[in-house]
């Protein structure tokens, strides 16, 4: 496996760390797909070292691994953050024959704090705001998929113009690439509320999304390599739970690799009709999304600000 590092700003408090790893002799050479991991820590610290059990299962599976730290603590700022990963995926596509990556398969990602970065960046990498912060208009900074592990999706941020309340689910829309949002039901530090709620917007946007939602992990047991047992005294699923899920959302949102046996569907007059279930509660009217717990994630929300009472970011929908 090769390693490299690069820095993404002038004073190296943001990198990218890549594993690229070495068809062996003889096997599928054929231009892999990219995962690069925003890490979490609550918008205060941010170690490369985040999410690596992730990194390397999907590197197991063929993808080149990346992650990209970014500045944290007092020096973390909103949207600069979503400028640097715009940075990082032109490295990678700039890269992209050198590290036999398709530029077309390119997968961003992060967990916790690091989930609501790179939601954020699926959110609004296309904005006019961002257009006009990353000199990128013709989609060549474009994520290809999401994956999300136990992140919020609306948080208070630093901005050059004080504290902002960032609702991700209010710029789902038609650039938001395809989710696969993984959650525990347990998660004492971010609700598993967030997830569904993005999960709902995705859908009203329709977007393609997958929603896995794990009956225990607490906030980060579903990083882990091996099940462990959480404080409820429950068992946590780990990577190897999950992970087979999230790669067949991916092969289908990214395109299935040779090899798979095509599975047909039967035919009109072969299909059996079933009893309709029976009527649930009432759909909420369109557009309004049901009042839901965003947790109790206001610790690391902010850093350095009480953010009560913060605007809300004002780039237009």
């Amino acid at each position: 496996m090769q390693h490299y590092v690069f820095d993404l700003n002038e004073n190296g408090s943001s990198k990218l760390y890549c594993k690229i790893t070495e068809s062996p002799l003889g096997m599928n050479t054929q231009p892999r797909p990219a995962f690069m991991w925003i890490p979490g820590g609550g918008f205060a610290a941010c170690a490369p070292e985040d999410g690596e059990p992730i990194i390397l299962s999907l590197t197991a599976h063929g993808y080149a691994g990346f992650t990209m730290t970014y500045p944290a603590g007092p020096d973390y700022r909103f949207p600069d953050v979503l400028v640097l990963m715009s940075k990082a995926i032109l490295m990678i596509r700039a890269h992209a024959e050198e590290w036999n990556i398709d530029p077309n398969k390119i997968v961003i990602g992060g967990g916790s704090a690091g989930g609501f970065i790179s939601a954020a960046y699926g959110a609004f990498w296309n904005h006019p705001e961002m257009q006009k912060l990353t000199g990128c208009s013709q989609g060549e900074n474009r994520p290809n998929a999401l994956l999300t592990q136990n992140g919020l999706f609306n948080a208070y941020q630093q901005t050059a113009e004080g504290t902002k309340a960032v609702s991700v689910y209010d710029y789902v829309g038609k650039d938001m690439p395809p989710a696969f949002i993984l959650h525990a039901a347990d998660d004492s530090l971010v609700s598993v509320d967030q997830a569904l709620a993005l999960a709902w917007n995705m859908s009203r946007a329709q977007k393609p999304f997958s929603l896995f939602i794990s009956d225990s992990g607490n906030h980060t047991g579903l990083q882990n390599y091996k099940r462990t047992i959480v404080d409820t005294g429950w068992l946590s699923a780990c990577v190897d739970d999950w992970m087979p899920a999230a790669l067949t959302f991916l092969d289908n949102v990214l395109g299935v690799e040779p090899g798979y046996q095509k599975f047909s569907l039967p035919s009109p007059g072969e299909v059996h009709e079933k009893e309709a279930p029976p009527d649930g509660p009432p759909a909420p009217p369109a557009g309004e999304m049901p009042q839901m717990d965003i947790g109790t994630y206001e610790s690391g929300m902010v850093w350095g600000f009480a953010g009560t009472d913060a605007d809300k970011l004002s780039w237009e929908k």
